[in-house]
């Protein structure tokens, strides 16, 4: 399914233009909302348990709890979108998969 504010707009429950004042491109909404630090995404904090059983258990448990939250559910029908918008899925895994590549 492609991204498009109509669709995005109906599910917000708001208008287009609502949407075209704040994002020129549904892409711009998307890297917006991903980026902002309520949404758990970003740098994670690496743990410190003890052991590396523990560090890997607390670091995937948590990027498991962040992707079982609304915004993370949304990364579904985002990773769809590789074939149309691969700059868009490139920067999903900047923003989102690396920092967590980074740690391990």
């Amino acid at each position: 399914e492609e991204l498009a504010f109509d669709k995005i707009a109906a599910r917000a429950g708001t208008g287009k233009s609502a949407l075209y004042r704040r994002w020129s491109t549904p892409k711009e909404l998307v890297l917006d909302a991903l980026s902002d630090p309520d949404t758990g995404f970003g740098t994670p904090v690496g743990p410190d348990t003890g052991s590396l059983h523990g560090d890997l258990t607390h670091l995937l448990g948590s990027f498991a709890r962040v992707l079982g939250e609304p915004h993370g559910r949304a990364l579904r029908p985002l990773m769809t979108q590789r074939p149309r918008h691969p700059e868009l899925f490139d920067e999903v895994m900047r923003l989102i998969v690396l920092p967590y590549e980074r740690i391990l």
